[in-house]
């Protein structure tokens, strides 16, 4: 029994002793060749998922472009809805009273108004600050808007009355608005900042 593991080892070791120096080399020069024969055909397919790639990426930087353009859009047609807003208040108050709205707490008997109190020692355009929200009796006639990119305030000059949603950034949109007492009439009026002087709204 022991003779015969003694020479079932030894068989199994001359089967493991593994590849030589020539057949070593014969594999590596095949492999080269290969390699060398393949190496255009890969560089097509290589280049054109780079491309791809660089493709992509710039159609992901246009669409997220594209996409701040339209969430811009939208906050400026929902200001420039607000601010209708506050004017129908407004006209509402004068037909009531015959006076116009002096505070945000005025504009709240006929309409919601929403957002900060904005004072002038605070540092406009800055998102970490405290939002400190406006109560229904407000007396703030200068207040920041809900979504905190626009700071609104609100005066009359003999006849007019007038809102204006001025945007924080200096190359932003807003919207100036009136209500004439005399003619009834509410107009609403999209601005550039950096295009316009802002200025009081005549209707």
């Amino acid at each position: 029994m022991r003779n015969f593991l003694s020479i079932k080892k030894r068989i199994f070791n001359q089967h493991e002793s593994g590849f030589s120096l020539v057949e070593s080399i014969f594999v590596l020069t095949i492999s080269s060749i290969l390699f060398v024969i393949a190496l255009p055909k890969l560089e097509i397919p290589v280049r054109k998922s780079i491309d791809g790639i660089r493709n992509y990426s710039k159609a992901g930087f246009n669409s997220l472009k594209s996409s701040l353009d339209v969430s811009k859009e939208f906050m400026l047609i929902q200001e420039r809805l607000n601010i209708r807003s506050y004017l129908y208040a407004a006209k509402n108050i004068y037909i009531s009273d015959s006076i116009y709205p002096k505070t945000v707490g005025d504009l709240q008997r006929f309409t919601k108004v929403s957002g900060c109190y904005l004072t002038q020692k605070q540092t406009r355009n800055n998102h970490l600050r405290n939002c400190m929200k406006l109560g229904n009796n407000s007396t703030a006639t200068i207040w920041e808007s809900k979504n905190r990119h626009y700071w609104l305030t609100m005066y009359s000059e003999d006849l007019i009355f007038n809102v204006q949603s001025i945007p924080f950034s200096d190359d932003g949109e807003g919207v100036l608005g009136c209500f004439n007492s005399k003619t009834g009439s509410i107009v609403t009026k999209i601005f550039k900042k950096d295009k316009l002087n802002i200025k009081t709204l005549r209707c």
